[in-house]
């Protein structure tokens, strides 16, 4: 694992080729933030983002963990490259008033993608 950037918080690492993690803590002694930032704000900030997703699918495991599998718009169609897909796994870590977002990109290749 090598890591790529890190500063405040905030976590951007290689695991391998084509394999990266992201992680950020934050915490607010005056807001609760478990019960604002939760997986389908998660799904929000992509589905806000349409111009480069085109279908975006979430599923929450539990209160702690979700899979989110996002098809990426086909940009480069008339140039002959594939459309791009990925699968996220997104882990929830609540410890008092902090509240740590994991976000690591799944190596399940067959998994069929927003069905």
């Amino acid at each position: 694992m090598t890591e790529l950037y890190s500063k405040e918080g905030f976590v951007f690492t290689k695991n391998e080729k084509n394999n990266y993690s992201l992680s950020f803590g934050m915490e607010n002694n005056n807001i609760i933030l478990s019960k604002i930032i939760d997986f389908n704000l998660v799904k929000l900030i992509y589905d806000l983002n349409n111009d480069i997703y085109e279908k975006v699918n979430l599923k929450i495991i539990n209160d702690n963990e979700a899979t989110i599998n996002l098809l990426m718009r086909h940009l480069f169609e008339d140039l002959g490259l594939p459309q791009r897909f990925s699968i996220y796994i997104l882990k929830k870590h609540l410890k008092k008033t902090i509240l740590h977002l994991n976000h690591r990109q799944s190596n399940q290749k067959d998994q069929k993608v927003c069905q």
